[in-house]
């Protein structure tokens, strides 16, 4: 299933004109399509920060309250891997949305069937992107439940009294599994790397290494070992090259 957030204060025409749209796009790529409309910028974003992502954002710019590019950095710095679109009756934004790593900007004054034919290319290429999930066993108020979030969305892994934390995007988790050891061998091999004793670092999350700390991409700022740092710089390169080449 692909959950698709549509977010535009004329509500009417979503419901009248892209919802069908999407839905004629799903029977003809026989995928199912979970479609959620908002009329305000701010309660996707809250979406977002409570951990109910969508694969696919379709976001009108001109809107009250939050625009559609205040509103696609919001959720961007939360979550870097679902499809964008920008759907706009003003077409000269085009040169100013790039930096949101848009997958389709479409005037709203195309004909129907090209929107539909983009909105077609973009759902056939979310499909064959698939972004990688992980699950998690987690304690959540001292109940057991599951989790799922993407490596993308992940921050790092520690480890401090006994007990092994996962920080992602928007929100840190206590995990159900206690040997650290365990972590470090599964993700060591997906982009992980250690910075200090009990720290395993999501190399693609990280914008700075310093003498004694790391500077992850949300600020934080985490402890540096010379028994890793050497390590963690060959990894950090090795991703920053193979970030350019792609």
């Amino acid at each position: 299933m692909i959950k698709i957030a549509l977010c535009d204060d004329d509500v009417g025409y979503l419901k009248s004109n892209i919802r069908d749209l999407i839905f004629r796009v799903s029977r003809s790529l026989d995928t199912h399509i979970e479609i959620c409309i908002f009329s305000d910028g701010n309660q996707l974003v809250n979406q977002f920060v409570t951990g109910h992502y969508y694969d696919i954002v379709i976001l009108d710019i001109d809107m009250p309250n939050i625009n559609g590019k205040e509103l696609a950095k919001k959720l961007r710095d939360i979550d870097s891997t679902f499809f964008l679109v920008f759907l706009t009756s003003y077409k000269m934004e085009i040169f100013n949305t790039v930096q949101y790593k848009f997958n389709a900007f479409i005037p709203k004054e195309n004909a129907a069937t090209d929107i539909e034919s983009e909105l077609n290319r973009v759902i056939s290429e979310y499909m064959t992107y698939k972004p990688e999930f992980e699950l998690f066993e987690i304690l959540r108020n001292g109940i057991l439940s599951n989790i799922k979030v993407t490596i993308q969305n992940i921050l790092y892994f520690y480890f401090y009294n006994k007990q092994i934390f996962l920080k992602t995007t928007t929100e840190e988790l206590l995990l159900n599994e206690r040997v650290f050891s365990v972590i470090v061998e599964k993700y060591r091999s997906k982009g992980f790397y250690e910075s200090y004793r009990n720290y395993l670092l999501n190399v693609g999350k990280v914008i700075e290494i310093s003498d004694n700390y790391v500077i992850m991409c949300n600020g934080e700022k985490l402890p540096v070992s010379k028994r890793y740092k050497k390590g963690l710089i060959r990894e950090f390169a090795d991703y920053i090259l193979m970030e350019e080449t792609s």
